[in-house]
């Protein structure tokens, strides 16, 4: 992300230069997907720790794999939809196919969130209760770093929406 804020800083000094635009888009748009396949992979690896892969809805060998084929599927989408976008005669194909890959990485971030919701609810009212407060700890800054990810993912996406379609970007010269 650190990239994509200087490619920002760059493109705002020079807002001819469309590589500087597209590298802040891609930057700032491509990380959460790869943080979230870390945070999927702590996921299956707690749920195995605590041995406890029947209060999980999806075995804890296939989440990872799932999940991060989706966040794979949404940053293939977001960055052909970025190369896309420094064509001209393919920018509006290339927003929307980059707009679709946000949609689809914040579907695959919903339903992980279900899923470790519902992990911990099943957690809380077993008979196992005793491995929760030990090691259910680990798994909540991973919890709490997915559902800042996504809370910004909306974000993310409603502002490609307004940019790509503002007056503004739409009468940019580049």
């Amino acid at each position: 992300m650190t990239v994509g804020y200087a490619a920002r800083y760059l493109s705002a000094q020079s807002p001819a230069k469309l590589m500087t635009y597209i590298l802040q888009s891609l930057f700032i748009i491509l990380p959460p997907s790869l943080y979230a396949a870390t945070i999927y992979m702590i996921y299956g690896r707690l749920v195995i720790f605590v041995n406890a892969e029947h209060a999980s809805i999806i075995r804890p060998t296939r989440v990872t794999k799932i999940f991060v084929c989706g966040d794979v599927l949404a940053f293939l989408m977001q960055a052909s939809g970025g190369g896309m976008m420094a064509q001209a005669s393919m920018t509006d194909m290339g927003q929307k196919i980059m707009l679709l890959g946000l949609f689809v990485q914040l579907l695959f971030f919903g339903f992980f969130v279900v899923i470790s919701v519902i992990f911990y609810m099943r957690m809380r009212s077993s008979p196992q209760r005793h491995t929760i407060p030990q090691y259910g700890k680990y798994g909540w800054p991973a919890l709490v770093s997915l559902s800042l990810i996504m809370v910004l993912a909306p974000f993310f996406l409603i502002r490609a929406i307004h940019l790509f379609s503002s007056r503004e970007y739409t009468l940019t010269v580049w």
